[in-house]
């Protein structure tokens, strides 16, 4: 009779805890210390939930990974008054730092979570931008212009910020963008299609911006940056506003993640995934939200809900290939 080491060219071990499931696909193992038989596999691209963070914020901005995250400033529960609250997150609990100089929301962030930048914003529009190392936030120079419902990634010494809402008249959608070099902002090129409320992901001269607002419309134009120009890429398949996306995701490999649709202004789940030429729905969160703040890559990501209550605590993560341990049971 065969033997499962003659199939399978291995006999089945006995642990007494189960191996990283990633590293373990295919293989089948006894765990001593709960008594059952457990195997790995892998699955395609999905969301889990993470630890939820200490306090529920919407409109705020952050950084950083799946497993080293800040988020900073926005609405902040239960009032919803304009905050600087700051949280920090380390792959397994959230924690509360020192809030930002200035209380805003609707604010360009971009960096990591010991090294991130915070620009614009409103309550009212400014142009204040601010560092935190991490323990701490610090003045820096300023943006050339006010803005606000402002977007950006890249690094805390080579980021952008992209389009906004900016004064006097209000909303003057703009395109604007500037740079940051880690001591001062430098105007560039703007994109084409003026907007607020949009994503940014990318770096500093290799980014897109993704969906936003006209008012009332809510958009689905995604244009890419080379450093010195921009060029139109394929419209996304939901337009929405007020979303997060893989902020270190390039731009041939990023996703968007939630948001708001139009009409009406809903919180959604949608995630679609980008492979430099065209966009693809994948795996849906588990909650529907909007004015979040996503984070990490395509691969390995992270969104923290903004809107609505009490989603707005709320954290998932989102890895593709999705790996899992299941335990076998015979019927």
């Amino acid at each position: 009779m065969a033997t499962y080491k003659g199939i399978q060219g291995y006999s089945v071990q006995s642990l007494a805890s189960d191996p990283p499931a990633e590293q373990s696909v295919g293989q089948l193992w006894y765990n001593s210390a709960s008594n059952v038989w457990k195997l790995a596999t892998q699955g395609t691209a999905a969301w889990a939930s993470a630890p939820a963070r200490v306090t529920g914020t919407n409109s705020g901005a952050g950084c950083g990974t799946q497993s080293a995250m800040v988020t900073f400033g926005g609405n902040a529960a239960p009032s919803y008054s304009t905050s600087g609250i700051t949280q920090t997150y380390n792959g397994t609990s959230w924690s509360v730092s020192p809030v930002t100089i200035t209380a805003r929301y609707l604010m360009a962030g971009f960096g990591t979570s010991t090294a991130a930048i915070c620009a614009g914003g409103a309550a009212p529009t400014t142009g204040a931008t601010e560092e935190f190392d991490g323990s701490s936030w610090t003045a820096v120079n300023a943006l050339n212009n006010l803005c606000s419902h402002t977007a950006g990634c890249g690094t805390s010494t080579a980021g952008i910020k992209t389009g906004g809402d900016t004064p006097p008249k209000s909303p003057n959608l703009s395109g604007n963008s500037e740079k940051w070099n880690g001591t001062s902002w430098t105007e560039v090129t703007g994109f084409t299609s003026g907007r607020t409320n949009m994503a940014t992901g990318g770096t500093q001269d290799s980014c897109l911006v993704m969906g936003g607002t006209q008012v009332p419309a809510h958009l689905g134009f995604v244009e890419e940056y080379n450093g010195t120009s921009w060029s139109e890429k394929a419209d996304l398949l939901t337009d929405r506003s007020h979303v997060g996306c893989s902020a270190n995701g390039t731009v041939t490999s990023m996703i968007l993640i939630a948001g708001s649709l139009q009409p009406p202004a809903a919180a959604q789940a949608l995630t679609e995934s980008w492979n430099g030429t065209s966009w693809t729905e994948v795996a849906d969160l588990a909650s529907a939200n909007n004015y979040n703040v996503g984070g990490g890559t395509s691969t390995a990501a992270i969104n923290v809900a903004g809107a609505p209550n009490p989603v707005n605590t709320v954290v998932e993560e989102y890895n593709d290939p999705f790996y899992s341990i299941k335990t076998v049971t015979t019927s």
